[in-house]
């Protein structure tokens, strides 16, 4: 895997539910995917995310976004592990 082979922490979750439960600090930068299970649109939950006080939220997808995305949306990112510089 590519985030321990860089000395990263990465955690995954199979819903926004599990996710909460988790208890992420605001700080750490979360990745969505846009298209989740159940027909989930990643955009509800990044707004979600961004009401609940994250500042670092991306969207993750292998297709090209041609609606207006949520104010605050820190980029948009392709399937490839992100280069995080720190």
């Amino acid at each position: 895997m590519v985030a321990r082979a860089r000395g990263h922490q990465l955690s995954t979750f199979s819903s926004y539910e599990e996710f909460e439960k988790a208890r992420i600090d605001p700080s750490v930068p979360i990745y969505v995917d846009l298209n989740l299970a159940n027909d989930v649109c990643g955009i509800v939950i990044a707004r979600n995310l961004l009401s609940s006080g994250y500042r670092k939220v991306f969207l993750s997808t292998g297709m090209e976004i041609t609606s207006d995305l949520p104010r605050g949306i820190s980029g948009v990112i392709g399937k490839e592990y992100p280069k995080i510089t720190s």
